[in-house]
């Protein structure tokens, strides 16, 4: 009998069930951030002076990523 009040057991299907369903949620989260953030980014007036920080991004990879 499991008497921890703090914890429950959960089956492992339905833990790996609800696992990919927390990641699906996550990752659609990710896209409608970078969605909406592109949207707004289109209604910005341009900048005063024309100029534009670069922003550098970092190659990986594909054995890095996971």
């Amino acid at each position: 009998m499991f008497l921890d009040r703090l914890a429950f057991s959960v089956q492992r299907e339905d833990f790996f069930r609800r696992t990919l369903r927390v990641l699906k949620l996550a990752r659609a989260a990710l896209i409608y951030l970078s969605l909406g953030m592109h949207h707004e980014e289109l209604q910005r007036p341009p900048s005063k002076n024309g100029l534009v920080a670069p922003m550098v991004l970092g190659l990986w990879e594909d054995e890095w990523k996971f």
